[in-house]
């Protein structure tokens, strides 16, 4: 299974035009409790959901712009009663991130119309 999954993989980069010698290396600082979801914003950092759930995380580039070497800040937490998992989301063109609904909430399955859209400039979350 591993080694068709490498073969589509290798395909896939073949067909983009990707070179085969890119690899991954590991970030020298991991998140402070886990990233279960990770966005670009536009202004080049990573915003990370939490292994909380509930917890927000930033990822700033070093100096030179590499990740590997970046460092982590928490940002504030989404709105009380709101710890949404398998929900829609989108980085706005303004630099926003919006996350909609869920299928589960607080850890217990729920399909909650719930939604919040993070302000990165106030580092706030509102509900919507």
């Amino acid at each position: 299974m591993a080694k068709n999954f490498l073969s589509v993989i290798a395909l896939l980069c073949a067909v983009c035009g990707i070179s085969a010698a890119q690899s991954l290396t590991r970030l020298k600082h991991q998140p402070p409790d886990g990233a279960i979801l990770t966005f670009q914003l536009t202004d080049g950092t990573v915003m990370a959901q939490g292994g909380a759930e509930s917890d927000w995380w930033q990822l700033t580039p070093d100096i030179t712009g590499s990740y590997v070497n970046g460092t982590w800040t928490q940002l504030a937490n989404l709105p009380s009663g709101y710890v949404p998992d398998a929900f829609a989301s989108a980085v706005l063109a303004d630099g926003r991130l919006v996350i909609e609904g869920g299928e589960y909430n607080n850890g217990n399955f729920t399909l909650t119309n719930r939604g919040a859209i993070y302000d990165p400039a106030a580092n706030t979350w509102t509900t919507v």
